[in-house]
């Protein structure tokens, strides 16, 4: 994966008095310095990670900030990171396997229709390749349970 970094840095400064200030004929410098870094991402997953890594630096080192809404945030980007995942392997095993019509026609009625990723997930994995998930195993159960409390948000 290309991953470019470009890291930029501006600095500016205005004078900044008040009238007091204007008056005696001081004036207070106000610097300050914009540090921006950006990431180009091939995919939704990598650009999702990123994001989630930043919240967890600023829950760590932020120590004035809620962590309720920060970890609502994680809960949907780790939910649509998993959602990306599984459309992407859906869509590369149709380019790649000759889908009965049948079969075909559920899929492109449930891509659609907007199926949910519950059911998707539920009845696309037997239909497509005879076996379903096993929600009693890993990562399944993880799986199973962050999109419900996902959710319930």
């Amino acid at each position: 994966m290309k991953n470019f970094q470009k890291q930029l840095t501006t600095a500016y400064s205005r004078p900044r008095a008040s009238a007091a200030d204007a008056e005696r004929g001081q004036k207070n410098m106000v610097t300050k310095v914009l540090e921006s870094l950006y990431v180009i991402h091939e995919d939704n997953f990598t650009e999702t990670m990123d994001g989630i890594t930043t919240l967890f630096r600023v829950m760590d080192q932020e120590p004035n900030v809620s962590n309720a809404p920060l970890c609502r945030s994680i809960i949907i980007m780790a939910t649509f990171m998993i959602e990306n995942v599984f459309w992407n392997v859906i869509q590369k095993y149709r380019e790649h396997n000759e889908l009965h019509k049948c079969c075909s026609k559920i899929i492109e009625d449930g891509i659609t229709n907007r199926i949910g990723i519950s059911k998707a997930m539920t009845e696309w994995p037997e239909l497509l390749v005879g076996k379903s998930f096993d929600y009693s195993f890993e990562p399944f159960t993880s799986t199973k349970c962050l999109i419900d409390e996902r959710n319930d948000i």
